[in-house]
């Protein structure tokens, strides 16, 4: 602090300077169009596309990345600093790869796997393999920016007939997997929270399929009964039974380890922050003393 005080008081520090941004307009009317997507089509992801919104000096906690991937809230400093693992984030990273080098010209149908409804793409990146896909839609053209629309991307959870095609689409790096039969969806989960998806009379036999990366802590019940796990390719399914289904639920439930992290973390705090200030009047008795 002491280092920097100087140019504080002298005005010269001008952080992100330089750098390339995007105007805070342009980001209201984007997040503006996702708030709308989000009312008439549900949940979805949005894939954030070049330089613009990501840093560009890399540190330990937040490294330079091609894109961000976020809900329809937009890009938050929660998603710029998201965990990049496990398999569904793999095999992101394989599409978007195998699309920036022209090797498929429908990216709609890999990416609809992932929930990913709109792609916000940088001018000041190479757009070229984005304007060449057959199946999204460019919806509105920025001084900086390009929006694409996938209207056929998956649901977060839902149920249906067989696990859908692009699945398979994008296990196999094959799109054309999923433009050659069609996924029949029942009906969509609602998304409480982010662990727990519910969904209310429903018919069976079928298949609910959750487009989070595959992790054994995501289970299942219909009517209060566990589902067994089935085929999901990178994400999460589970088979639905044969008859009427009341109620359904997909859930990641806390451990009891995330339980004690949340409640031993916060003590943890409270005891380092008052270690580092002892009392004044501790300090009197032991001078005296």
């Amino acid at each position: 602090g002491a280092g920097v005080a100087p140019t504080l008081v002298g005005g010269d520090w001008a952080p992100g300077e330089g750098a390339a941004t995007l105007e805070p307009v342009a980001f209201e009317q984007i997040n503006s169009l996702l708030e709308a997507g989000e009312q008439t089509s549900g949940p979805f992801r949005a894939l954030w596309i070049g330089d613009l919104w990501s840093s560009a000096t890399p540190t330990s906690g937040r490294p330079v990345r091609d894109f961000v991937l976020t809900d329809a809230h937009g890009a938050e400093l929660t998603d710029l600093f998201a965990s990049d693992a496990g398999q569904g984030s793999a095999l992101l990273h394989e599409v978007l790869d195998s699309i920036a080098a022209g090797e498929t010209d429908r990216a709609g149908n890999l990416l609809g796997s992932f929930n990913i409804r709109y792609l916000i793409v940088a001018r000041n990146s190479d757009t070229r393999p984005w304007l060449s896909q057959r199946d999204l839609a460019l919806v509105r053209t920025e001084e900086d920016v390009l929006v694409f629309e996938d209207s056929s991307s998956l649901d977060r959870a839902a149920v249906y007939d067989e696990l859908p095609p692009y699945v398979a689409a994008v296990d196999e790096e094959d799109a054309r997997l999923a433009s050659e039969s069609e996924q029949i969806e029942r009906a969509a989960l609602v998304r409480r929270s982010p662990a727990t998806y519910r969904g209310v009379e429903l018919d069976g036999p079928g298949v609910v399929f959750l487009a989070e990366s595959s992790h054994g802590g995501w289970t299942a019940t219909a009517d209060g009964e566990s589902l067994e796990r089935t085929d999901s390719g990178w994400g999460n399914a589970f088979s639905v039974p044969a008859g009427a289904v009341e109620s359904l639920a997909v859930d990641h439930p806390r451990s009891a380890f995330d339980l004690a992290a949340l409640i031993g973390l916060p003590l943890l705090w409270i005891f380092v922050i008052g270690a580092a200030f002892p009392s004044r009047r501790r300090e009197k008795a032991r001078i005296r003393a």
